[in-house]
């Protein structure tokens, strides 16, 4: 798909700069990133490049082409195609941190302890809960961004952890604020099933 629609855009004579951006490797796919002198973007360019015109009415979108022969109604087709993927490819993807985790907090206070546990999380959804020893953890992920509320038994104290997951999944890096007691930093990382 992708070898298509750069053949037939390349031969209708189309910028891909334009359309696309510089090509970066983000992880383990390709992302195309558009500096802000870098020209229009994809719609603008397909008003200038291919002649579309959107023209907006009452209760009705309709599409206008200034040009109608067959060579701009292909790259029509090849550019919605393309924004189409583009968008899919933008999606995020909800990471899931189902699983036992290992715990490590240190305050940025020095003089007060730091410490770790075993922790469990279930997730439904963005949401998700759990245990880290005897404490009950209820928190939501959103994307690569981790947050949770940590509840020690027989207190009514709370801890707040907010954090990265990695591009795997298996750690997570951020920082917490316990009221009353202080703010630190923390890592959890994912313990490997046997």
């Amino acid at each position: 798909m992708r070898m298509f629609l750069r053949q037939s855009l390349e031969r209708d004579n189309v910028d891909l700069g334009v359309l696309l951006g510089t090509p970066v490797l983000v992880g383990s796919g390709w992302w195309y990133a558009r500096s802000a002198d870098s020209g229009p973007n994809l719609f603008t360019a397909l008003v200038e490049q291919a002649g579309l015109k959107l023209q907006a009415e009452r209760a009705k979108v309709r599409f206008g082409l200034r040009r109608t022969n067959r060579s701009a109604m292909r790259l029509v087709e090849c550019c919605l195609v393309a924004a189409c993927v583009l968008t899919l490819l933008a999606v995020n993807v909800r990471a899931d941190i189902t699983a036992r985790w290992e715990l490590h907090a240190d305050f940025d206070d020095r003089r007060i302890p730091g410490a770790s546990g075993d922790c469990t999380f279930r997730q439904d959804g963005r949401r998700f809960s759990g245990r880290c020893e005897d404490a009950t953890v209820i928190g939501e992920v959103k994307g690569e961004s981790v947050t949770w509320r940590l509840t020690p038994a027989g207190t009514h104290d709370s801890m707040i952890f907010t954090g990265m997951l990695d591009d795997d999944d298996t750690v997570i890096v951020g920082r917490f604020t316990y009221a009353g007691k202080g703010n630190g930093s923390f890592l959890a990382v994912r313990r490997k099933t046997t």
